[in-house]
């Protein structure tokens, strides 16, 4: 009992590891058929950002155990996240269908309508989820991200406020504020959010990014270089896996790197610019790289590999080494 104790608290704290994953895998080996565990386990999966893996989980409780719907929120959050629509549609309709009035059905219903862009449904669905439970903190979270959408930064702010009054270990309202905030050019509230959020979650490389780009905006270069290079190792460890979220790190790192280099070269530290341009470069030449271009992040990432490319060249001519130009 102590044991699950502690990896209920630890998901609590968002403290998700290999180790809490070995842990899980020993009670299940004792309680197999565990619904509990079996959600603990791809919980861990859903906050490490694997959702493919923590996604399977998932399906196989809802086909094992149609009337359960204790994870029924992350399930809907992890398949809005990945895009099927039929998919989130179909356990939506299941869980109205016996459970219409649960606080995580409606968050389901909910990211069901944010997918196919009525934003106005989803908001009302979030706001019956909190007329149920007001202390549903991923509720305001989601309310916030909806507002935030229809560009109400006003009611935005306000939601996330409430989400972390209720959770302050969930750093997805952290995050929401600063990005708010820094879309209302007040990059020092920004800035605190992040760095709060970066604090709950310090391996988290694409909030490392954010950081770094806003203080970049701050013009505190510097301090900006320091939070990419620790984005980028962050990324590597996730980058060095397989698979379609491996791919998209691997996509981010690129980003990051063109961002440190041209940092670089504006605290004109040229040749860090052009190592960081390099790396770029070697990085996208590989054969994992080779996915679809109706990727929308991989259709992002090929501009900057064309501005890392026309750069090096530009960089290397002008310092007289026209054999890497």
């Amino acid at each position: 009992m102590a044991l699950i104790f502690s990896v209920h608290c630890r998901q609590e704290l968002h403290q998700s590891s290999a180790a809490l994953l070995s842990e899980i895998s020993q009670l299940q080996s004792i309680f197999p058929r565990s619904l509990f565990l079996q959600g603990q386990r791809a919980l861990v999966f859903y906050r490490m950002k694997d959702l493919h893996t923590a996604s399977n989980p998932f399906t196989s409780m809802l086909v094992s155990s149609p009337l359960c719907v204790d994870f029924l929120d992350h399930h809907s959050s992890i398949l809005h996240t990945l895009n099927p629509p039929p998919q989130l549609a179909f356990i939506t309709h299941l869980s109205a269908s016996h459970s219409r009035y649960r606080p995580k059905t409606c968050i389901a219903l909910g990211n069901y309508y944010s997918l196919t862009h009525r934003l106005s449904s989803a908001i009302q669905s979030f706001r019956l989820a909190l007329q149920l439970d007001r202390n549903f903190a991923s509720a305001w979270t989601l309310l916030g991200h909806e507002y935030y959408r229809m560009e109400n930064s006003h009611a935005a702010i306000e939601a996330y406020r409430r989400a972390v009054e209720g959770n302050g270990k969930d750093y997805r309202a952290l995050v929401g504020l600063g990005v708010v905030y820094e879309g209302l050019e007040m990059r020092g509230y920004a800035l605190h959010y992040y760095r709060r959020a970066v604090a709950l979650r310090p391996d988290d490389g694409e909030l490392w990014g954010m950081v770094g780009e806003c203080l970049m905006g701050m013009e505190r270069v510097g301090q900006a270089i320091e939070a990419w290079k620790r984005g980028i190792a962050c990324i590597g460890f996730r980058a060095g896996s397989d698979g379609e979220d491996a791919f998209h790190a691997k996509c981010g790192r690129i980003e990051m790197l063109f961002q440190l280099a041209m940092a670089y070269e504006k605290v004109q530290n040229r040749g860090e610019a052009i190592e960081c341009l390099e790396i770029c470069l070697e990085d996208s030449d590989r054969k994992e790289y080779l996915g679809s271009l109706d990727d929308p992040l991989r259709s992002k990432v090929i501009p900057v590999l064309g501005q890392a490319r026309l750069l090096l060249a530009r960089w290397t001519a002008a310092d007289g080494d026209n054999t890497g130009a």
